[in-house]
């Protein structure tokens, strides 16, 4: 007979750890990411306002940031998609023979 405790849990996996306590409840998590959202947009209006109150113009710097951001985007996040693309097949190739 099988104990159904949720301490005593049996990995199916050896990398996947003991779920101890309780689950997060979906309503929990989106009262989560609702709260992280509405404090993130709080803080951008505040920023924006501030720096707008002391004469800097919020479009010139968002223009600023895109280039940066389009240089990371085309030439590094493909190298580094490439490297978890390559760890992958080979857990997948490794788990497949054996």
């Amino acid at each position: 007979m099988t104990d159904h405790h949720p301490n005593n849990h049996q990995p199916n996996n050896k990398n996947t750890p003991p779920q101890e306590g309780r689950s997060v409840s979906p309503t929990a998590s989106i009262a989560k990411v609702a709260l992280y959202t509405s404090v993130t947009i709080v803080i951008a209006f505040v920023l924006v306002s501030l720096f707008s109150s002391i004469g800097f113009n919020i479009i010139v710097i968002t223009l600023n940031l895109s280039t940066p951001i389009q240089w990371t985007t085309l030439y590094i996040l493909p190298w580094i998609f490439l490297y978890y693309f390559i760890q992958f097949v080979r857990a997948f190739v490794k788990g497949k023979q054996g």
